[in-house]
């Protein structure tokens, strides 16, 4: 992978209407050799394309 790469696709609008959130959760289980490498930023609204929420220092 590398960056840009799609993660995830969705149909947002069919899971809205079905009357649920389209929140999604990104879990990082192990940094591996990256550890301490990684800027998270989190707590906030984001728009797709957009916003960072982890970055490479």
């Amino acid at each position: 992978m590398k960056a840009g790469d799609v993660l995830i696709r969705f149909d947002r609008e069919k899971i809205r209407q079905a009357g649920h959130p389209d929140t999604t959760v990104c879990v990082v289980t192990e940094e591996g050799e990256a550890a301490g490498s990684i800027l998270y930023h989190t707590g906030m609204d984001v728009k797709a394309g957009e916003s960072v929420v982890a970055a490479w220092r």
